[in-house]
């Protein structure tokens, strides 16, 4: 048994996110080592660009995050077309800035959870929102949302929903 094991204060998984609450930073770290050699015995890694030691008094999630999932979680099937543009443009903006495609992961799940793909009046507004979107972020794919064609010469695809998601 490690060390680090017994002055655990617990652990929490999340998908691919682990939470693990230690006495110090030292424990963290030998803990962080063991983790990356058990990962490795699966041929994964751990991304160091997103890996941290937090102290016990940081947020686990970034205020720009949970101000993003707030106004998602107003967003509904009603909403206004505008509402939601400024939305996408702050996630968008917000992704730029960080460097993270994760205010465009929260966006294009509240764009699915109201199924804005679906509202053809809706859908030329947002059109080019999400032809932009999955131009720069091709790894992404939303759940009702699909790339039909890519002309990489020219960078123009056209998009078409999914309705069978």
């Amino acid at each position: 048994m490690h060390d680090w094991k017994a002055r655990s204060l617990g652990a929490a998984r999340h998908v691919d996110d682990y939470y693990l609450r230690l006495v110090g930073e030292a424990e963290a770290l030998v803990a962080l080592s063991v983790l990356r050699d058990v990962l490795l015995r699966y041929y994964l890694n751990i991304n160091d660009t997103k890996t941290r030691v937090m102290s016990g008094v940081e947020p686990l999630n970034e205020l720009w995050a949970q101000r993003l999932r707030h106004q998602a979680s107003k967003l509904n099937s009603i909403t206004a077309s505008d509402e939601i543009v400024l939305f996408l443009t702050e996630a968008l903006t917000l992704s730029r800035d960080s460097r993270s495609d994760s205010p465009v992961k929260i966006a294009l799940r509240a764009m699915d959870d109201i199924r804005a793909y679906d509202k053809d009046g809706l859908w030329v507004t947002l059109e080019p929102y999400f032809q932009r979107i999955l131009h720069h972020h091709p790894h992404w794919p939303c759940r009702n949302l699909r790339a039909k064609s890519v002309d990489l010469k020219s960078g123009q695809f056209q998009c078409t929903t999914d309705r069978s998601a």
